[in-house]
C-alpha cells in the first residue's frame, strides 16, 4: 500500500482548514446565541412551572405586606432584604418540583441542556423580581414613606437583585450541582439577616446615605456583570454537547 506524498501547497491548505474549524468567530458565537435563544425561549423556559411563578408571586407579595405594616426605620436594609425574594422563592419551587417529579432526567434528552434551562430561567425570573419589586416600592412610597427616596430604594433593590445574581452563578460554577441554587438562597438570606439583626442601623445609615449617582452606578455595574455572566452561560458549550442539537 502506497501513501500519497502531499505538495507543501496541500498541507498548508489543510492545516488552514483544520485550524479554521477549530477557531470560533464572533459570527459563530452570534449564530450559536440565536439558536439557543429560539430553542430556550419563554414558553419553554416556563413550561410546567406557571405554579411555582404563581405561589413565587404569592409569598413574595405576603412578605412585602407585612414589611409594609412594620413600624420600622429600617426601610433600606428591609428593601435590601426582600428585593431577591420572589426570584429565590420561584427559583426554589422550580427546583424543588423538578426533583420531586423527576424531571431533570427528562429534559436532559430535550434540544437543551440543564445549564442552559437554569441561565434562562434566572435572566426571566430576576425581570419578573425586578418588576414585582417597582411595583412594591411604588406602593410603598404612596402608603407610608414618602420621606424616602423612591429612586434611591429602587437602585436599592435592583442592587440586590443582580448581586444576589452573581452570587448564585458564582455559586454554581463552584458546586455545579443542581441544588446549588438553594444552597446558595440560604446562604443569602441566612447572611443578610445576621448582617440586619447584628448591625442594622449601620447598615441603614450606609445604605440611605450613599450618593445616588453611586447607587445608579453600582445598579449598572452589577446588571452589565449578572448579564455578562449569563451570556458566559448560554454561550459556554457543556462537555459532550454536540452542535447538531441546536439546529
Amino acid at each position: 500500500m502506497s501513501i500519497e506524498n502531499l505538495s507543501k501547497d496541500r498541507k498548508e491548505k489543510s492545516i488552514h482548514y483544520i485550524v479554521q474549524q477549530g477557531v470560533v468567530t464572533p459570527a459563530m458565537h452570534y449564530e450559536n446565541f440565536k439558536n439557543r435563544m429560539k430553542i430556550c425561549n419563554m414558553k419553554t423556559a416556563f413550561y410546567g412551572i406557571s405554579d411555582c411563578i404563581f405561589l413565587g408571586i404569592v409569598i413574595g407579595t405576603i412578605f412585602w405586606l407585612m414589611f409594609l405594616q412594620m413600624d420600622t426605620e429600617l426601610i433600606g436594609c428591609g428593601v435590601y432584604l426582600l428585593s431577591p425574594l420572589v426570584y429565590i422563592v420561584i427559583y426554589s419551587l422550580v427546583v424543588w418540583k423538578e426533583m420531586i417529579f423527576k424531571l431533570y432526567e427528562m429534559k436532559m434528552v430535550c434540544r437543551y441542556n440543564l445549564q442552559l434551562l437554569s441561565t434562562f430561567r434566572m435572566l426571566y425570573f430576576s425581570m419578573i423580581n425586578l418588576v414585582w419589586n417597582s411595583v412594591a416600592i411604588l406602593l410603598m412610597q404612596h402608603i407610608g414613606a414618602e420621606s424616602v427616596d423612591f429612586v434611591k430604594l429602587l437602585g436599592i433593590s435592583f442592587s440586590a437583585t443582580f448581586l444576589y445574581g452573581i452570587f448564585m452563578i458564582f455559586f454554581r460554577w463552584t458546586r455545579k450541582t443542581v441544588v446549588s441554587g438553594l444552597m446558595c438562597s440560604v446562604a443569602w438570606l441566612i447572611a443578610n439577616v445576621l448582617l440586619i439583626c447584628f448591625g442594622g442601623e449601620a447598615f441603614e445609615r450606609f445604605l440611605m446615605d450613599l450618593p445616588i449617582y453611586l447607587v445608579m452606578g453600582i445598579v449598572c455595574v452589577s446588571g452589565m456583570l449578572y448579564l455578562i455572566m449569563l451570556l458566559f452561560n448560554v454561550s459556554k458549550r457543556m462537555e459532550g454537547e454536540k452542535e447538531y442539537a441546536f439546529h
